[in-house]
């Protein structure tokens, strides 16, 4: 379920929540109509309401405390490893007959797959690899 904001003729904003199936829309419940931001802020949240109490569904992060799951002002991003996705990658060039390539090439074919960049960003990416 979704909230659709849809703009009329008469430049008032319907709130409806909407269900998509089969790629076609189905309005489930018309909210209303306003014309300003801060009347449409409120159908919104009553619309997340009608949804709330539709699916008898709780919500997978609470409202209330957005980070209680994870705490984002403490956390620092340090980077991606690729290490599954290059084992596997390796198994396949192995399956299709490149098992005997030097190791160097087989780690360019994957990192190019993987990540498209020119052939020196890749050898950067195989000197930092861990």
């Amino acid at each position: 379920m979704k909230i659709r904001l849809l703009k009329k003729a008469s430049k008032a904003i319907a709130v409806q929540v909407v269900q998509y199936h089969d790629n076609k829309r189905k309005v489930l419940q018309h909210i209303g109509s306003v014309h300003t931001e801060q009347e449409s802020e409120e159908l919104i949240t009553m619309a997340q309401e009608w949804i709330n109490e539709f699916s008898k569904q709780p919500s997978l992060f609470s409202e209330d405390k957005p980070n209680q799951l994870l705490h984002l002002s403490h956390c620092q991003f340090i980077g991606v490893k690729c290490r599954f996705y290059y084992q596997h990658m390796l198994k396949m060039l192995g399956i299709i007959g490149l098992d005997k390539t030097p190791q160097i090439l087989k780690y360019l074919v994957a990192i190019r797959i993987y990540e498209p960049a020119s052939k020196l960003r890749s050898m950067d990416r195989w000197l930092q690899k861990d």
